[in-house]
């Protein structure tokens, strides 16, 4: 933890550098060329080494707002800080780019629950393990077949992430829809993002609570065929 937070301090330290064009580092150096080329924002990447610090933290998410946070800074803000590369950075695209984020860090949560909770990490708001009645060590997926059963604690609280997830999907979406023909075109990296993450998101609702099945995956075939769909005007 302690190295972490070294780390962490040092490239804070080289961020603002950058955006004061003194970088040392060479990759801040690279980075400082694309903040003068494309007007990236530092505040974003000021975010994200927040979020990173969360990573830090074994207590990880205490409620709800945590959760939205977290989501913001390691995801949402990520998206922030591309769509001036991109060439869609309007506040409309800013929307689109943080309700996209949210719905992205909140399907890995869901699939990543049980591989989190084996390094000793969990990301689910300690308010809704409590009102669930889910102790932690149960996310380790060792615990009896029914307390992962339909109907289980673990099962609602996958419901739960699944909801919120989508929630945040559907909101993308309206984002994206009042978007130009020209943004639109512009996310489309972002866009074919969502596409395989929401597909994802089907299956880890086909799942369930069952935490002991192998790690849900979406096939190779089926994002090149996502990406074609998105690329083409299949999907949005």
């Amino acid at each position: 933890v302690a190295t972490g937070r070294a780390w962490l301090a040092f490239w804070s330290d080289e961020l603002e550098a950058a955006a004061e064009q003194r970088a040392a580092a060479p990759v801040t150096r690279a980075l400082q060329d694309a903040m003068s080329r494309f007007g990236i924002r530092a505040q974003p990447l000021r975010d994200l080494v927040a979020g990173c610090e969360t990573d830090l933290e074994p207590s990880g998410c205490a409620d709800e707002a945590a959760l939205e946070l977290y989501c913001y800074r390691v995801a949402a803000a990520v998206g922030l800080a591309c769509l001036p590369v991109l060439g869609a950075d309007s506040e409309g695209a800013r929307r689109f780019a943080n309700e996209l984020g949210h719905a992205l860090q909140l399907t890995n949560v869901l699939r990543d629950l049980r591989g989190d909770a084996e390094i000793g990490r969990c990301y689910v708001p300690q308010t809704w393990l409590a009102e669930l009645g889910i102790d932690r060590d149960l996310l380790l997926g060792t615990g009896a077949p029914s307390d992962y059963a339909p109907g289980s604690g673990v099962a609602r609280l996958c419901e739960r992430l699944a909801t919120r997830a989508q929630e945040r999907f559907a909101a993308a979406r309206r984002e994206l829809r009042r978007l130009p023909r020209r943004e639109r075109r512009a996310l489309i990296a972002a866009r074919i993002m969502g596409a395989v993450y929401g597909d994802l998101l089907t299956r880890l609702q086909r799942r369930g609570g069952d935490l002991v099945a192998p790690r849900v995956r979406v096939p190779k075939w089926r994002k090149l065929w996502l990406a074609f769909a998105v690329w083409s005007g299949a999907r949005a």
